[in-house]
């Protein structure tokens, strides 16, 4: 894999994932991922301990301040929205991420197999090998005693 495909891999995984506590998205209430008016997204957990940190000083009653940007975001009475293409990214990335695994598996499996068949078959070369040297040690001590 290059440099390109490890940033990119990278950039990936952290776009499933709170910037705040590094911790992934998930369907628990904790660490849904919800949306603000930027655009940007945090977990529930981070956002609420955000917002009642007095961090967020935002100017409305029911407004918090994005982390990142500080644009103000007001919070509906049915709160913020989760942000379900980041779950959705989540999930497919889970299921490349365990196809892959199940494929390297596979593949190691099959690599591991090759090579205890080459190293019995390396054995059994030198147990010939081996017998041949001792009939070849007996043939030329019968020939040293004519």
């Amino acid at each position: 894999m290059n440099a390109s495909e490890e940033e990119w891999r990278e950039m990936l995984y952290n776009s499933v994932e709170c910037e705040l506590c590094n911790e992934p998205y998930g369907e628990a209430e904790d660490h849904t991922p919800r949306l603000l008016n930027c655009g940007h997204t945090f977990c529930h957990s981070c956002l609420s301990g955000w917002a009642s940190s007095g961090s967020s000083s935002s100017s409305a009653e029911n407004g918090i301040q994005c982390p990142s940007c500080r644009r103000e975001t007001v919070i509906a009475p049915e709160g913020l929205p989760k942000n379900f293409e980041v779950l959705r990214i989540r999930d497919e990335l889970e299921q490349w991420t365990s196809e892959r695994l199940a494929a390297f598996r596979v593949q190691s499996e099959k690599v591991i197999e090759e090579k205890e068949k080459a190293a019995l078959e390396a054995e059994r070369a030198a147990q010939i090998a081996q017998q041949e040297a001792e009939k070849a040690a007996e043939h030329a001590q019968a020939l040293q005693r004519q």
